[in-house]
């Protein structure tokens, strides 16, 4: 596989890869860090921080943990693009679920069927 002549995301050197585009010097670094931020999510699992926070936590610079962040090796409560964590979402899934079934009382026609019994296939 050739070799592409890219600049390292972290400290701009120039390098040939065939993919990645952090250099082998940065990666150790990063390796390190990434270790780091593992013992201590690890240890603290309840705590639900983000890039800046856990930075703070650690005594390492945010834009590092944002790197491990953006190539995938690092999950942050908030750093994931909107998504809500697994049990976030179950949580506004039974909520959602709850006020459809609360909902359903309420939304009687004129012949008193619900309406999406108003319109079932008729057999």
């Amino acid at each position: 596989m050739p070799l592409n002549m890219v600049t390292c995301d972290r400290c701009s050197k120039l390098f040939g890869s065939p993919g990645p585009r952090i250099c082998p010097a940065c990666s150790k670094e990063l390796d390190k860090i990434y270790e780091k931020a593992r013992e201590y999510l690890r240890d603290n699992y309840r705590e639900r921080l983000n890039v800046r926070e856990l930075a703070e936590a650690i005594g390492e610079e945010a834009a590092d943990l944002d790197l491990l962040v953006s190539t995938g090796r690092l999950r942050l409560f908030g750093e994931d693009d909107g998504e809500t964590a697994s049990g976030d979402r179950e949580k506004l899934l039974q909520d959602f679920q709850k006020s459809l079934n609360k909902g359903k009382g309420s939304q009687k026609g004129r012949s008193g069927l619900y309406v999406a019994e108003r319109y079932r296939k008729k057999d």
